[in-house]
């Protein structure tokens, strides 16, 4: 009898230890809360450091990407200006030389 006394005393003992158990939080419950809270904090830590050093960084590119494209609209024309001013110089050397060849022939003449 000391025996069913003391297994029952042991089963009666484990099952209310199960129940005492389940009535708290697991540990998977808290580590997953607190999982949860770092992903939380990692990405508000991420968002920030976008917005205050990445962000800043792009707009600073495109903006002299498009000082670039501007600079490189006015060379361009600067350098038609350049090719336009060469043509009419070599056009008014060609004409002082006939211009001259025309006087000299002329001289000749008399």
């Amino acid at each position: 009898m000391k025996f069913f006394a003391t297994l029952f005393f042991i089963a009666l003992t484990s099952l209310s230890g199960a129940t005492w158990s389940n009535m708290q939080k697991s540990g998977f419950n808290q580590a997953w809360e607190r999982t949860k809270q770092f992903s939380t904090k990692e990405n508000e830590k991420i968002e920030q450091y976008w917005i205050n050093e990445i962000q800043p960084l792009i707009e600073k590119i495109a903006e002299q990407v498009r000082q670039k494209e501007e600079n490189i609209k006015t060379l361009k024309a600067l350098e038609i200006e350049i090719n336009l001013s060469d043509r009419e110089i070599l056009f008014l050397l060609e004409q002082e030389k006939q211009l001259l060849g025309n006087e000299a022939n002329a001289k000749g003449v008399k």
